[in-house]
């Protein structure tokens, strides 16, 4: 996986038997399908949050009055190499294909640094760390029966829709990264529970999205 300008080629087609292929990372939210895979995996990322957590000065979000205590979330800034150190880079995720993309992510956030250490990333406690309920499908991901992200409200079409909350979507910095940290109680088709599951979710605005170099290699 690398991050290269799309003007240049690696190697020959000819020399490589799998096709390299392209993908922009970035100028939208990206989030791990399966963050409940496994128990082990997603324990160990739920102490590495509260672990963050302590070491942070997180304070209430501004907001609507008449938001409900899920709409509610807590915030701090901090500069993105110490977010990376302190809390991504230790973070880890057993579902091949959101590791795989995690790991897109990350190599991007350190190129970032790498050329501009000035750069801040702004952190969410979603729902101050409060459990909210999401269903996966029958491949046991996220996104078919429900998303992870809360919709506006109110709902309803028209000029009132999101005046007191504009949805999960809308809640990031006007500059540098976001990142929401969700904490889920994840349903399984057979009705298996797995509560305090930390579900991380990195904006990377447009003007740093790269486009990234992968070989898919099966599995």
């Amino acid at each position: 996986m690398f991050i290269l300008d799309p003007s240049l080629r690696p190697t020959r087609d000819s020399l490589i038997d799998i096709p390299y292929r392209w993908r922009t990372v970035g100028d939208n939210w990206a989030w791990p399908r399966s963050p409940h895979t496994t128990e082990d995996s997603y324990k160990k990322n739920a102490q590495i949050v509260n672990e963050f957590k302590e070491e942070c000065d997180f304070i209430e979000d501004k907001g609507h009055p008449e938001r409900t205590e899920h709409q509610k979330h807590l915030v701090t800034t901090l500069d993105l190499e110490t977010v990376l150190n302190d809390l991504l880079i230790k973070l880890q995720f057993s579902d091949i294909e959101d590791s795989r993309n995690y790991i897109a992510i990350l190599s991007l956030l350190q190129c970032i640094t790498e050329q501009d250490s000035n750069i801040d990333a702004t952190v969410y406690l979603m729902s101050k760390q409060r459990n909210r309920t999401r269903r996966v499908d029958s491949s046991d991901r996220l996104g078919n029966i429900s998303t992870l992200f809360q919709g506006a409200y109110p709902s309803e079409r028209g000029n009132l829709r999101g005046s007191i909350y504009p949805g999960d979507a809308k809640i990031r910095a006007t500059e540098g990264i976001t990142i929401q940290i969700h904490t889920l109680e994840i349903i399984q088709e057979n009705n298996n529970r797995h509560r305090d599951v930390p579900c991380i979710a990195i904006w990377i605005p447009d003007g740093l999205a790269r486009p990234i170099l992968f070989q898919p290699q099966g599995g």
